[in-house]
């Protein structure tokens, strides 16, 4: 019996295909029970208890033997009891449930020898799967694993698929996929950026929960289950702790500052020493009973703060990033905006401050043994200064900004058995998540530049965040049955999603002045203002408001075949309703024959799935499936089309050359109001807009995926090595693009790129950027990984992620002007195949960890990560300042996006070779071989080339000391970032691409006449000397240190 346990354990720790969630919250027993003749052993009564709670739940087989017990909270240990009044009776101990995993008991009993059959299961049995598409983790891996910033991926990167990119915001790109495009739930909480300005993925600036308040994570790229998904990417699942008959917590502080970071040094250049900083954070978890067996609770609270230096400043002042102007000049300004315009400017002497504050509550009640409750109550409070650093101006403390995202969040559920057979799952939840970019100090002023002897000056608050505010709130109610027939387990399922948008983001609402001197400025006579609002004359009457509701319904069946085989397959249907349309547009209409007033309303798509699980031999399994995935765009692409409808947003239509202009405009100057001069000529436009396409489908993909288990022994190495081997395959059937409506091939170059003009002659530089469709991208991904637990405590896992993706359009940023304007191509309005932006070509990855007792009855925890990554994708491309010679209009014709042509030799006519400024073929190939490029005759193509390789080796240090008394304990651990940089200086550099679409300047371009190109060195004699920014703080090792107190 004990062998054929472990064998039952084994399968679940490879994982089961098909059944792994999107957004789950709990987990499940399910199994089939014979006779010693291998007939079914009917009314079988099957005991499940949690052990922490106390809560028992009761069932009994059917004809089949079958039983299926769902809604079971995840972890454990958990009892099963298999009571029989013809056979012995059994009891199965220590058994872990994984988040959204099935257990799957398949069990024959025996006749009658005397005592209850107890089989006790080792820790080891249950090892998380973490072996390609689907992987869980468990509180070893979330509290053993590095992490300076205490951020879920931190956990998640241990996924073979996962790659957490080196920028500013830590975006996490899945399988090679856009990082906008993963969805994550927190107890059922879907905690997107629903509306998609976040690279980090999040709705808040830092991870929106606290690790120390988390159970389990899941992450799952393919779930052939259809009641599964809401993302492109991968669908994230995290359940927080509850509380038990225990009464236990715990609290702690971390701190970190300069002084525990090494100086960072490029290959050739000096140290660049850290700046000042200081981290602290704290907090405590606590937990246990209000009534014991029936009602618990959990609270967890934890504060992140990092109060700044000052980080710019005149010039003579000391600071990291001093600007031209000198102490005395900036004093001039400060005393002339006080004095004469009676605002208060601030100061440069202020430091930077972040903060974060996460606070969850959570309440379990077993209402009985056949139905139990769950309410998740979730506050995260995230706030940080940004002072605009940058360039040589200096920008005064009114210049700068608090940004803030305060998430709010809850969720209820009931699970209820109502027979052996028949059970269901209800959920509401809430989220809201307010955006907030406030000046420091206030919005009574408008934007003011002052150009002093030494340099500018800046105050007063920055254009864009003159009328800058996006609130979301999502609701949603969801409802699940599953019934047990037979060999088969029905599930039904109806989700109803409720998303409220409030966005207003308007430039120079407030007005921006400039002043050419001091005297100008003292003597109130501007030299420029800048104006933009609503043809009202009101940001709020601006504002993109919008609602959609989704529909969601679903059916699934997970049928045991027999004891070998399980297939899991269903079908899913998504509807979006909406009475909210764009303001509708006349000129659009009549310059295009349809409007500009689409919306997504009555948009819906059918997502067929089907999956298998077959066990081959008893150490042998086959996996797979075939499935349609859609969601996880931003809702910020569809926000453009309410946003910019050429309408509403105008610029008043003056002369600023009329002397009354300059008399009532520029001319003592009260930066407090608007010119009743310029509100006067604010009359509804015709301007640019990005519409929807009415015959917008939802995008989606197919996915395919192969993977095979093996459990064997490596000889000396050990046995019940766990081996996986997996090939998910994606063909993209329907994706985003933006084309311009405006303009039209008028013709071609020698080499065929497409040549545009304006299709409304009168006005060249008008766009009218469709949100569409468009076809075509594939991937091939192929993992292998190697698992491995030792008696001694110690585990290893070892894995090797290869990908080929590729891509039209890669959907970068969040506004539709962007992604038309950087994405990388020959011809903007039709976007070749080619390498994807988020391509991780090669990716190797280590995780060990390790449990020991170096000193008696105190544990001792080492985890170290370690990875080695192929570079990001990037394309050299042609510099582009106000070159308009392939048609692109003025606000689009400085974007250096276009790939070169490659002659084909010192006679191709494609290229012109004899103009006075043009380089001559010799001179173009020094410069490609300079490069590294090796191709000729032709296009480049996007992508094709790579930043350096990178490595990264962290390390997680943890030491148990002994508590006040005998059922505590205290603990000492270290966090150390870039292990490899703190051993060796020169090694651990980090280097990372400056935009997720990156390109490099590699000529110059005109075309002539004649439609040949005519190269010319970059602007400025400038080249590229990396294709890749050096990351200092990445690239210097850190160790933060922290205490806890367990009780």
């Amino acid at each position: 019996m004990k062998k054929q346990l472990i064998a039952s354990a084994i399968a679940i720790a490879l994982g089961t295909i098909g059944v792994v969630s999107a957004d789950e919250t709990s987990s499940s027993i399910r199994g089939q029970i014979s006779t010693p003749q291998g007939a079914p052993a009917a009314n079988t009564t099957i005991i499940i208890t949690h052990v922490p709670t106390g809560t028992q739940r009761r069932f009994t087989t059917n004809e089949q033997g079958s039983f299926n017990a769902s809604g079971l909270p995840v972890g454990g240990p958990y009892t099963i009891l298999i009571d029989s009044d013809t056979y012995q009776d059994k009891e199965i101990t220590n058994v872990q449930l994984e988040l959204g995993n099935p257990f799957v008991l398949r069990e024959v009993l025996q006749a009658i020898t005397g005592e209850v059959v107890t089989i006790t299961a080792s820790a080891s049995d249950f090892r998380y799967p973490n072996s390609g598409s689907n992987s869980s983790f468990g509180s070893r891996e979330i509290e053993g694993s590095p992490s300076v910033n205490r951020d879920l991926k931190s956990v998640l990167r241990r996924n073979p698929l996962v790659n957490v990119l080196d920028n500013d915001e830590g975006s996490m790109s899945v399988a090679g996929s856009n990082p906008r495009y993963n969805s994550i739930t927190i107890d059922g909480i879907r905690q997107d950026d629903d509306f998609g300005l976040n690279g980090s993925g999040y709705p808040t600036q830092r991870s929106p929960i606290s690790l120390d308040a988390v159970e389990q994570i899941s992450i799952a790229t393919n779930p052939y289950d259809a009641s599964k998904g809401g993302f492109s990417g991968a669908g994230i699942s995290v359940v927080t702790k509850s509380g038990t008959n225990e009464f236990s917590g715990n609290v702690f502080y971390e701190y970190f500052d300069d002084k525990f970071a090494g100086p960072s040094r490029e290959s050739g250049a000096s140290d660049v020493i850290p700046t000042a900083f200081t981290e602290r954070t704290y907090g405590f978890s606590v937990g246990g009973p209000i009534i014991a067996d029936k009602l618990f609770f959990f609270a967890n609270y934890e504060k992140f703060e990092a109060p700044g230096t000052v980080e710019a400043g005149p010039d003579g002042y000391p600071s990291g990033n001093p600007a031209d102007v000198s102490i005395a000049d900036a004093n001039e300004v400060i005393r002339i905006a006080r004095e004469i315009y009676g605002v208060e400017p601030g100061t440069w002497e202020l430091g930077s401050i972040e903060e974060d504050v996460k606070k969850l509550l959570k309440v379990d009640w077993n209402i009985n043994d056949y139905h139990r409750a769950s309410f998740t109550y979730q506050d995260t409070d995230g706030k940080q200064t940004s002072n605009n650093v940058g360039g040589r101006t200096l920008n005064l403390s009114s210049h700068w900004y608090t940004r803030g995202d305060h998430l709010r969040a809850y969720s209820a559920q009931w699970f209820a058995d109502w027979s052996n057979n028949f059970a269901t799952e209800l959920r509401i939840a809430d989220k809201s998540v307010d955006n907030t970019q406030d000046p420091l100090e206030g919005r009574g002023y408008g934007q003011v530049s002052v150009r002093t002897p030494s340099g500018t000056v800046e105050f007063g608050p920055d254009r864009s965040r003159h009328a800058n505010e996006l609130r979301n709130d999502t609701f949603q109610v969801a409802f699940e049955a599953e019934y047990l027939s037979g060999d088969h387990t029905w599930t039904f399922g109806y989700v109803y999603d409720d998303l409220d948008v409030y966005n207003v983001f308007v430039q120079d609402s407030l007005g921006s002045w400039s002043f050419d001197s001091l005297a100008d400025f003292e003597n109130r006579d501007a030299s420029e203002f800048n104006y933009q609002n609503s043809f009202l004359n009101s940001a709020d009457d601006a504002a993109a408001i919008f609602n959609f509701k989704t529909h969601t319904f679903y059916v699934g069946d997970v049928w045991d075949v027999n004891a070998d085989l399980i297939l899991n397959y269903g079908l899913r249907y998504e509807r979006i309703t909406t009475s909210d349309t764009p303001r509708l547009n006349p000129n659009f209409v009549n310059r295009y024959g349809f409007g500009n007033d689409a919306s997504m309303d009555g948009k819906d798509i059918l997502l067929p799935r089907i999956g298998f699980d077959y066990q081959v031999a008893e150490n042998v399994k086959l996996s797979g499936g075939i499935g349609r995935f859609s969601g996880g765009r931003p809702n910020v692409w569809l926000s453009n089309a309410y946003t910019n409808d050429g309408v509403t947003i105008v610029v008043p239509d003056v002369d600023t050359n009329d002397p009354q202009y300059l008399a009532d405009v520029l001319t003592n100057v009260d930066v407090t109001s608007i010119p009743t001069y310029v509100t006067d000529r604010m009359v509804a436009g015709n301007g640019n807009s990005t519409p929807i396409d009415p015959n917008f489908d939802i995008p989606s993909e197919w996915r395919y995926s192969l993977k095979a288990d093996w459990n064997t022994s490596l000889g000396v190495l050990g046995d019940n090595w766990l081996i996986s081997s997996e090939a998910i395959f994606k063909d993209i059937d329907k994706d985003v693009q933006w084309i311009d409506l405006a303009r039209e091939q008028i013709g071609t170059t020698v080499a065929g790129q497409p040549i545009y003009g304006p299709v409304d002659a009168n006005n060249p530089d008008q766009y009218d950027l469709l949100l569409t469709n468009i076809s075509g991208g594939d991937s091939r991904i192929l993992t292998f990984s190697m698992d491995k637990q030792w008696d001694n405590g110690l585990h290893l896992n070892l894995s090797y992620t290869n990908q080929d993706i590729n891509d039209r359009v890669p959907g970068t940023s969040s506004t539709a002007t962007s992604n038309y304007q950087y994405t990388t191509t020959y011809d903007r309005q039709n976007p070749a195949i080619a390498t994807a932006s988020y391509e991780v070509k090669h990716r190797l990855a280590l995780n060990l960890d390790y449990d020991v007792e170096i000193f008696n009855g105190l544990n001792t925890t080492f985890g170290l990560f370690a990875e080695r990554v192929s570079g990001r994708p990037y394309s050299w491309t042609l510099g582009s300042f106000r070159d308009g010679d392939l048609g692109d209009q003025s606000d689009f014709d400085d974007s250096d996006v276009y790939l070169p042509y490659i002659p084909t030799g010192p006679n191709d006519p494609a290229v012109d070779f004899s103009c006075n400024s043009c380089l001559s073929y010799d001179e173009i190939i020094d410069h490609l071989n300079d490069n590294g490029i090796s191709t000729s005759g032709g296009f480049l193509s996007r992508n094709a080339y790579r930043s350096p390789y990178k490595t990264n080796i962290d390390l997680f240090i943890r030491q148990e000391v002994p508590g006040l008394f005998n059922d505590q304990k205290g603990e000492v651990y270290f966090h150390i970032d870039n292990l490899l940089n703190l051993v060796d200086s020169s090694q651990g550099k980090i280097y990372s691409n400056p935009f997720s679409e990156s390109q490099q300047i590699l000529f110059d371009y005109d075309v002539n006449q004649n439609g040949q190109y005519q190269y010319q060195e970059p602007f400025g004699d400038y080249r590229y000397g990396s294709p890749a920014n050096f990351r200092e703080i990445e690239s210097a090792w850190r160790v933060k240190v922290g205490v806890r107190y367990k009780f």
